[in-house]
């Protein structure tokens, strides 16, 4: 909890978007590297820029932790706010960095892929915690069992 996550855009348009917003920053000249790799962006530069070409900037939130410990963690609401346009634009219009890695999860999981598998991908610390990821909806379950119910 608390921590950087990996989100894996699976989603063609979403690459897509992505792809446009790197050529975007190579013709606006943000955080170029001048040699090949990496698109000729620098790695260590942050990746997304506001419109006029600054970096989006951290801040400090409080967070209560289920066992009502109170902990400040660095979040930026407007870059989630910039993520959450590209979903839309993508035709996901509820999904968000979460939803997306409860999505991968449940998907990997329905394939087969061992729990202990999708935990590392995760970056959980236990299978445990992965669990709670998994979403089965109704309509697999009636699927899964050849159910007519529901």
């Amino acid at each position: 909890m608390l921590k950087p996550r990996t989100v894996w855009l699976t989603n063609k348009t979403s690459r897509e978007i992505i792809q446009q917003w790197i050529d975007h920053r190579l013709a606006k000249k943000w955080g170029l590297s001048g040699c090949a790799d990496f698109q000729g962006l620098i790695p260590e530069s942050r990746f997304l820029y506001t419109v006029r070409g600054a970096p989006y900037s951290l801040q400090p939130k409080p967070r209560k932790l289920d066992s009502g410990e109170i902990r400040e963690y660095w979040a930026c609401d407007a870059l989630e706010q910039a993520m959450r346009a590209i979903y839309k634009k993508c035709g996901l219009p509820l999904a968000s960095s979460h939803s997306g890695r409860k999505s991968l999860c449940t998907n990997a999981v329905v394939k087969g892929v061992p729990i202990e598998t999708v935990s590392r991908i995760l970056g959980h610390a236990s299978p445990e915690t992965t669990i709670d990821y998994v979403v089965i909806q109704a309509k697999r379950i009636e699927e899964m069992c050849g159910l007519d119910w529901v």
